[in-house]
């Protein structure tokens, strides 16, 4: 079963005071700022790079409302043969880039896939799947190389000299979905998945000089987020996770749903599904060890979300928990808040625009306003594009 591949290019939709951001040629980025009350849309768009052709972007926000977006330009075009990562910092209220420029993957590595970003406090941090690195024993695994900025955004340091700080396994097809900050100090964390009749994982180690570290091989441990009981296991489905901290601290992941039987099971066959952990890492409040045993910090076992939705992405923050998806029973894109009372999605669906939604990313300032990005196709020759 192989792993499927997210639609590309980018788009965006906010809930009220809206930032947008733009990569121009094959990739337009929308950011908004959101607030949870209403759905108006303003603003107008910032240009803030122009790659050859682009992968699906990725943003965080500091708490100081800086918007720091990254995303991999994936067009070889000789004499250079190398992907690359570029990077933009845009403060709030700001028309351009304070900090802009390229990461070129260490080690030898040639190709990026998934790109990654992450606001540590006073560190910012990117993250990349690469490909062809020569410190892995193995053309097998996908390294994961980090870059961090300790002055926000200006430079950039990758970590390890390159050496990766995980592994996916490729002829497992075993995919890292994102990282995350696990509530607690240092502490990083990977969400997995793994292909045919298997649970999604998560595992936390240190994020200052951390070990190489697999689902498959853990010095930390990890730990399985399904249940080995429920008759519809997820595989590989796409998904996202996410964390916060500050009063209600936690990780979440979602993943779409493809089942028709079980407890996952949605009358069209295909839907949300998500894990919750809440707490700081410790080794009574641990995020490796599974749901249902004794020390775990999962709450949440994989359980349904949502039905008859698409393109799910998870963020988190003051504002808690949500995920923006796609309706595809009334073609709008929504936002679901999390309910931690309950530990369940069952707050009323937010609309926030009247057309479905690609490749959604969610973040959030520190004072709880959730910006969004999201993807729409065009077709323009032989260029992704969005408008």
């Amino acid at each position: 079963m192989q792993r499927r591949r997210a639609r590309r290019t980018a788009a965006g939709i906010g809930l009220s005071a809206v930032r947008q951001i733009v990569l121009t040629a094959g990739l337009f980025a929308t950011l908004a700022l959101a607030c949870a009350a209403s759905a108006t849309a303003a603003g107008k768009p910032v240009n803030v790079g122009t790659p050859l052709e682009a992968g699906h972007p990725a943003v965080a926000v500091t708490s100081a409302g800086d918007a720091v977006i990254a995303w991999a330009n994936t067009k070889d075009l000789a004499p250079v043969t190398t992907n690359i990562v570029q990077y933009c910092v845009l403060p709030a209220g700001a028309t351009g880039c304070l900090h802009s420029g390229d990461l070129t993957p260490a080690d030898s590595a040639q190709a990026i896939d998934n790109v990654q970003v992450l606001s540590e406090d006073s560190t910012l941090v990117i993250l990349a799947d690469v490909f062809g690195a020569a410190g892995n024993n193995s053309l097998d695994y996908t390294p994961e190389q980090e870059w961090q900025s300790p002055d926000g955004g200006a430079t950039w340091t990758v970590v390890n000299g390159g050496i990766s700080v995980s592994s996916g396994i490729i002829d497992a097809d075993t995919q890292p979905l994102s990282a995350v900050t696990v509530p607690g100090t240092g502490v990083l964390g990977y969400g997995w998945d793994t292909a045919g009749a298997s649970a999604p994982t998560f595992n936390a180690f240190p994020l200052s000089s951390p070990p190489e570290c697999s689902v498959q091989a853990c010095p930390a441990g990890y730990a399985t987020l399904e249940p080995a009981t429920n008759p519809d296991q997820l595989g590989n489905e796409p998904g996202q996770f996410a964390a916060q901290a500050g009063a209600s601290p936690g990780v979440m992941g979602v993943f779409e749903t493809l089942f028709t039987n079980g407890p996952l099971g949605c009358t069209k066959s295909f839907g949300t599904a998500y894990v919750y952990g809440a707490g700081a890492q410790s080794a009574s409040n641990n995020y490796n060890i599974s749901p249902g045993s004794p020390n775990s910090a999962w709450r949440v076992a994989l359980a349904q979300a949502d039905c008859d939705v698409d393109a799910p992405a998870v963020g988190g923050g003051p504002s808690g928990f949500g995920i923006l998806e796609d309706n595809e029973g009334a073609g709008t894109t929504v936002y679901h808040r999390f309910d931690v009372a309950t530990e369940k999605f069952d707050t009323p669906l937010v609309t926030l625009a009247g057309h479905g939604e690609l490749d959604g990313a969610l973040s959030q300032d520190g004072t709880g306003g959730i910006y969004a990005t999201y993807s729409r196709r065009r077709r323009r020759w032989s260029d992704r594009a969005v408008v």
